[in-house]
Order: C-alpha cells, then sequence, then structure tokens
C-alpha cells in the first residue's frame, strides 16, 4: 500500500469530514461572537457603574454647596460670589394687638377695620345689617353677619360692646305690612299677623307685645328678638 492510499477517502467519508469541519467552523465563531458581546455587556455595565458614581458625586456636591449658601444667607455670612446676592434673616416677631373697645352701633367701617380678622368687607357687611336691623342690642348678632364665623367672633368678642340704647325702633302702630316686613326679623307672614292683630282691635293700636305673642306665626324667640326694635306710641 502506497503512502497515497492513506488519504484517498471515499465519496461518503469526504461528506462527513466535510460536514465535521463544518460543525467545527460554526463553534468556533459562536465562541468568539459570545466572548465579543460578553465584553460589549460588561464594558457597558462599567461605563454605566462609572456614570451613577459621577451623577451621585454631582448631586452630593451640590447638595453640600447650596446648604452652604443658604447657610450663608440666613447667617449673613460673606461669599466670595458677587452674584450670590445675601439676606440677613430676621426671626418672625407676633404683633402685639392693642386692647380695643369698639362701641358696634356708633363704629364706622375704619374703626371696625381695626379688630383682628375684620377687614373692609366684614366692616361694610356688619355697618349694612346694623343698619337694616336699627342697631344690635346684644354683641352675638355679628355671627348672624354673612361670612362672620365663630372663630372671628372669638377674635373680637372681647374688644366690641353694644349701647342698647340707640337702637332705632320702628312704630308697630303706623307702619304697612311691606313696611314691617322690610325689617330682617320680621316676615311678610309676622307682618300680616301683627296689622291683622293692630285693626282688630277697636282703637286700631297695639299697646304690647303680649297682644302679638298671641299670633301662630310669632314665635317666643321671634318676640323675644323682635321686641327689641318695636315700639307702640
Amino acid at each position: 500500500m502506497e503512502w497515497k492510499d492513506y488519504f484517498f477517502f471515499t465519496k461518503q467519508e469526504r461528506r462527513g469530514v466535510l460536514a465535521l469541519l463544518t460543525i467545527i467552523l460554526i463553534l468556533v465563531c459562536i465562541k468568539l461572537t459570545s466572548s465579543y458581546v460578553l465584553a460589549q455587556y460588561q464594558n457597558d455595565d462599567i461605563e454605566l457603574g462609572l456614570n451613577a458614581i459621577q451623577q451621585f458625586d454631582s448631586i452630593r456636591y451640590e447638595n453640600k454647596d447650596s446648604t452652604a449658601k443658604k447657610n450663608q444667607i440666613i447667617t449673613g455670612e460673606k461669599t466670595n460670589n458677587s452674584n450670590l446676592k445675601v439676606y440677613n434673616y430676621k426671626p418672625y416677631k407676633k404683633k402685639n394687638y392693642v386692647h380695643l373697645s369698639i362701641e358696634l352701633n356708633s363704629a364706622d367701617t375704619t374703626e371696625l377695620k381695626s379688630l383682628r380678622g375684620i377687614g373692609s368687607g366684614f366692616a361694610r357687611r356688619i355697618v349694612k345689617f346694623r343698619d337694616k336691623l336699627g342697631g344690635f342690642y346684644c354683641k352675638e348678632q355679628l355671627l348672624e353677619v354673612y361670612g362672620l364665623d365663630e372663630n372671628i367672633f372669638n377674635l373680637i368678642k372681647d374688644e366690641v360692646l353694644v349701647d342698647a340704647s340707640t337702637i332705632k325702633k320702628i312704630k308697630v302702630n303706623e307702619l304697612s305690612i311691606k313696611e314691617l316686613k322690610n325689617h330682617p326679623y320680621i316676615s311678610y307672614y309676622q307682618a300680616l299677623a301683627i296689622v291683622n292683630l293692630r285693626d282688630a282691635n277697636a282703637d286700631k293700636r297695639l299697646h304690647s307685645a303680649n297682644e302679638i305673642a298671641v299670633s301662630d306665626d310669632i314665635s317666643e324667640d321671634d318676640i323675644e328678638r323682635i321686641t327689641h326694635y318695636i315700639s307702640f306710641e
């Protein structure tokens, strides 16, 4: 057997060798590709890690710098940055309110605005309501002013007083139903009842609050409020 015979392959053997070489080549390519991809991922991870560290250091530096500037502003320290405007911090001082004594039936809007919690709007409403009533007979009537709640009332109740002797009363023996019902405490049906009771008397006059108390349209609470504002002259 000659040496050439050792390198002679049949057709089937050549196919097998070719297939084997192909498989080996594919495996080598896969190995090289996976190594390259793995290296790329590792490089990306390293870069991301470095970026994260840099960002953290940058934020920490900015916070530290911001805190230093804030301390300089509050404490009034000088700064080398000429563009930084420095303010001197002054602690808040609570105002000491002077105790007032405002008479509600004579005060104007300017006097009323000196009360805590009372601005121009509330001052105008108080005066308007007072004028419609004819005056206040007690300070608690302020709670009937639109928008004035207990919180505001508690602030001013010790700073106001009422002189009920100045109340302007209405003459129930002279006014019509329309005129009577214009009072905030007298409804149309109560005004009608008052006029009917008045006309039922021989002299067409009412002489006391007891005479209107018999009406089903006027309760005891209504009588309590109304009597401060009616006159039987």
